[in-house]
């Protein structure tokens, strides 16, 4: 005689909100069933999709403000390259001007 069962996922809920999976063992020629706990990656509750949302847009605000931060640093770099080169072409006319004065 061939046996055989039936396996079924049967979804649950925690205390904590959380969703988990256990498996249903089903032996039809067996008055018999069996619930086995399987655990699962956890499946977030609504405040945890809140933290995640909160904490996503802090990175998001830190982001913004270092993306400022980084174009006002790049646009004083420029301006201090723009004034070295003034300085060193002032420099190179001062000291050609010496030259010519010795």
């Amino acid at each position: 005689s061939e046996s055989s069962s039936v396996t079924s996922v049967i979804p649950s809920k925690t205390r904590s909100g959380n969703a988990s999976v256990s498996l249903l063992l089903f032996d039809p020629t067996s008055s018999n069933s069996m619930l086995i706990p399987r655990p699962t990656e956890c499946v977030s509750s609504a405040e945890d999709a809140r933290d995640l949302t909160k904490q996503l847009q802090e990175k998001d605000r830190r982001i913004q403000f270092l993306e400022c931060k980084l174009q006002q640093l790049t646009e004083d770099s420029a301006a201090a390259f723009e004034e070295h080169q003034k300085l060193k072409d002032e420099n190179a006319a001062l000291l050609r001007a010496i030259t010519k004065l010795k």
